[in-house]
């Protein structure tokens, strides 16, 4: 899980939007580490990073 930093849509959630401060991915929904990677990122063509560090489940609690 992640926390958004910036709100986007995902394309890859069936263009689901995710609003900033929500968690990542939405239920039923999975990630790859290659994504998360992109969308941690600021190598994408809004130069920006829409996700911060993957937080843990016992991090979460």
């Amino acid at each position: 899980m992640y926390k958004v930093l910036e709100t986007f849509i995902e394309k890859d959630h069936e263009n689901r939007k995710y609003t900033k401060g929500e968690v990542y991915p939405a239920e039923g929904f999975k990630v790859t580490k290659k994504r998360a990677a992109e969308l941690q990122g600021n190598k994408n063509k809004y130069k920006r990073p829409f996700l911060g560090e993957e937080i843990k489940a016992s991090d979460s609690k």
